[in-house]
């Protein structure tokens, strides 16, 4: 599910889904993908600045248009997505995969797209608003850049006209990356998009659906008042798909099953090597079904670039909910702010 939002009063363009994608899917790693509801700020307008930024190295660095978010070619400890020999095992096909916590993503540059594309196919948006098309023959900037019908967007590359072999930096050490499948840099301003869970989340007064048409006219007459009284979407508490270290045989049940009351309180304590703590993923069987489970962490704090960013901070253009701190995900402690419990 997915809805686009043009607002031109607003000057951006909103996107909120629930981040499951609408194709065909292969669940080729211990996590299969999950509800992931989110919105997405960014320009409606972007305006092309001679300085290039470097994308994020973890985490979101797009949208595609069905709201699965696009994340950069670095697998979690370092290595290209690409490689079919790499570290997960699906990152690299066209139909993606998912983070430990079930946020479905795409690296490939096909971005959700089995047949090949081209460059009058648009896929979706980067962080700093310009277009992101299939591939093209025309040659490209640094930043994956060119011309497209007189405005400046981004193109897809192919696989195979990247460099398996090459390191992900360029040697002179500059913003744009050798590992350009889908963005080699931005060309346009990211610091006011803002992203995050759609929990509570309203689009600006002045957004349009996209597709919509104008609102139809009055009836003559008031419509027949509802038959029977709305049903209340009543709180639930469950187990996730969560398995313990990935291992599928560690599902909450199978992980916690014949624990005594004193150590199950001990392992719905701990913490998996994924940086994910076990009573969050199981509060069911943890009994922690509890106000606490939802909500931030106010000691919770991370520093990056000289910057302290808070859970009322994240996730951001450089902190996102995926990043490991301390053997921890940033998720695991901004769980409102990331939206975990949605």
């Amino acid at each position: 599910k997915v809805e686009r939002y043009v607002c031109q009063d607003s000057g951006i363009r909103v996107i909120i889904s629930n981040g499951i994608p609408d194709h065909f899917h292969r669940q080729a790693n211990p996590t299969a993908p999950c509800e992931w509801n989110q919105f997405i700020e960014i320009p409606l307008n972007p305006e092309y600045t001679d300085a290039i930024t470097e994308p994020p190295d973890f985490g979101i660095i797009a949208i595609a248009l069905n709201g699965v978010s696009i994340f950069g070619p670095l697998e979690g400890a370092g290595g290209n997505a690409m490689d079919p020999n790499g570290q997960f095992v699906g990152a690299s096909y066209w139909y993606g995969h998912a983070t430990p916590q079930g946020q479905d993503h795409y690296h490939s540059p096909k971005i959700g797209k089995e047949e090949e594309t081209n460059e009058d196919i648009l896929l979706g948006y980067a962080l700093d608003g310009f277009k992101i098309y299939g591939s093209t023959s025309e040659t490209t900037d640094v930043c994956n850049g060119s011309d497209h019908n007189g405005e400046y967007a981004y193109y897809a590359k192919n696989v195979n006209d990247i460099d398996l072999g090459s390191n992900y930096c360029k040697a002179d050490s500059g913003p744009d990356i050798n590992w350009n499948y889908i963005l080699g840099c931005y060309h346009g301003e990211t610091q006011n998009t803002k992203y995050g869970s759609s929990a509570g989340y309203t689009p600006p007064a002045d957004c349009v659906l996209e597709g919509s048409g104008p609102t139809a006219s009055p009836t003559g007459r008031p419509t027949d008042r509802p038959t029977s009284a709305p049903t209340v979407k009543k709180s639930i508490c469950v187990d996730t798909a969560f398995k313990f270290n990935g291992n599928k045989n560690n599902s909450c049940a199978n992980y916690l099953k014949d624990k005594t009351q004193d150590e199950l309180k001990k392992f719905c304590k701990k913490w998996d090597k994924y940086g994910r703590r076990v009573r969050h993923h199981c509060p069911k069987t943890c009994s922690y079904c509890v106000n606490a489970r939802c909500k931030d962490d106010t000691k919770f704090a991370v520093e990056h670039d000289g910057e302290s960013y808070t859970c009322n901070d994240i996730p951001n253009s450089v902190i996102n909910c995926n990043l490991v701190v301390k053997k921890k995900l940033v998720g695991e402690y901004c769980r409102k702010s990331c939206g975990i419990c949605n």
